[in-house]
């Protein structure tokens, strides 16, 4: 190969690589604009088990556990009070499951068996039941001051989500779409 198609070659190589290196830095630039939501604004995460991490768990206290003003004793109660639910939530949640295929399956049929239907609301209010339940006992552990420094993370968490672009939040789904 000559020296000149080298050379060119070698120009075309570098010019290639500089873009990449340009279009993963904007990329990058892009999604750190966007910020990871104010969950994540003191370094919350890494808590282990259903319930206790930055999301909403099978339980949902993970939000509730991540309050900075919680004393040992209180998480202490709360992790009582999260693991005397853990035997219930999978059995709940997979009731809720078979009812939803139960419900498609006869819908897929040709003909939507009522009960079927019935079944998933009966399934899905246990659920949402036992998690009010939770919630209430957990909210009954924590202090005034706590509950609001709870509902002040809400708050910000709820502003988070609706400066995403369209509102729509993490994922790029919007619900509710005027117009649609």
């Amino acid at each position: 190969m000559s020296t000149d198609k080298k050379r060119t070659r070698w120009t075309a190589g570098a010019v290639g690589v500089t873009l990449a290196a340009l279009l993963v830095g904007a990329t990058m630039t892009h999604v750190a604009a966007q910020g990871r939501g104010p969950w994540h604004e003191r370094g919350h995460g890494g808590r282990p088990g259903p319930g206790f991490g930055p999301g909403r768990g099978a339980l949902g206290l993970g939000p509730i556990m991540q309050l900075e003003s919680l004393t040992d004793a209180q998480r202490e109660q709360l992790r009582a009070l999260a693991q005397s639910r853990r035997e219930e939530a999978p059995s709940l949640m997979r009731q809720l499951d078979e009812a939803r295929r139960a419900l498609m399956a006869s819908a897929e049929s040709g003909a939507v068996d009522e009960t079927k239907a019935a079944e998933l609301g009966a399934a899905a209010s246990a659920l949402a039941l036992m998690r009010a339940r939770l919630h209430a006992d957990a909210f009954a552990i924590l202090t005034p001051e706590q509950k609001a420094e709870l509902s002040a993370q809400r708050d910000r968490m709820r502003q988070w989500w609706q400066s995403r672009p369209n509102g729509d939040g993490p994922g790029g789904r919007r619900r509710n779409r005027p117009g649609q």
